[in-house]
């Protein structure tokens, strides 16, 4: 059963600020966490002497006059077991204030990462069209469409594409979505692709990383960043190659070109 399509798009439309936001409320909730793990200490603290180390101390002391060895170690062992209950919720806190703040860290790092990549793709796209820039369509056509120009952002973008994903802009055998049928093949790419439509139309966005996800790709750190938004349309620019091979008939395989031209992490959303 299909959500309606405003509650979708208000999905969409929080997941969006979630992901985007998310360096930012790991961080501040690791924060938060340390602040409360003092707090907790300083509170605990106050009272700890007074409620456990005192009243053991005295019994470990007793233990030793008396010679009884046996006292002496349990007082110790549950001088040490209070301690821990005491101060448990101070452990907790640190260790998740100590993991988020590493986790929103290590995910700003990757999205630097992912959009010097996305910087290096629309640069080899603005160099291609620079290139071809006197081209003229007698129907008045953005340049872009001229398969001249086509060809070459193609090239241009396979130049600088991350070694991740350049793997993933190819359907070839190693896919776990490959068959022997060459029509099932493309049929495959073509229904992912209108699915994806079908997605970017009900959520309002559409990461590259959940074409990936679809295509059954491994995700990068491109794709973390760059996708599509609601006015955009996915394009997975679809050819089919060949490749001769002696003796045998030639490899199929399919080169793929996505048009994920929106930075999802900067964009403004309308």
């Amino acid at each position: 059963m299909s959500l309606p399509v405003t509650i979708a798009k208000g999905i969409g439309v929080t997941t969006l600020f979630l992901v985007r936001n998310a360096p930012t409320i790991l961080t501040a909730g690791g924060v938060c966490a340390m602040i409360g793990a003092t707090a907790t200490a300083v509170k605990e603290s106050l009272r700890y002497h007074e409620e456990v180390s005192e009243p053991v101390i005295t019994d470990i002391a007793l233990a030793e006059v008396e010679g009884d060895e046996k006292k002496r170690d349990a007082a110790k062992w549950r001088l040490i077991i209070n301690t821990a209950r005491r101060y448990a919720p101070t452990i907790v806190l640190t260790a998740a204030g100590i993991a988020m703040i590493s986790a929103g860290h290590g995910m700003m790092l990757q999205r630097i990462s992912g959009l010097s990549s996305a910087l290096a793709l629309a640069s080899s796209k603005v160099g291609a069209l620079e290139k071809y820039q006197q081209i003229t369509d007698p129907d008045g056509n953005n340049p872009q469409t001229h398969p001249e120009v086509k060809h070459e952002m193609r090239e241009a973008v396979r130049h600088v594409l991350p070694d991740a994903d350049v793997h993933n802009w190819a359907f070839m055998p190693s896919n776990p979505n490959w068959t022997d049928s060459q029509t099932t093949n493309e049929l495959f790419l073509e229904s992912m692709e209108h699915y994806a439509n079908d997605r970017l139309e009900r959520y309002g966005h559409l990461f590259l990383n959940e074409v990936y996800d679809m295509l059954g790709m491994p995700r990068t750190r491109l794709g973390a960043v760059m996708g599509w938004l609601k006015d955009d349309v996915v394009d997975f620019g679809i050819e089919r190659r060949f490749e001769p091979l002696e003796d045998a008939d030639p490899r199929v395989w399919w080169e793929l070109a996505f048009n994920a031209d929106s930075n999802l992490i900067t964009a403004e959303v309308k």
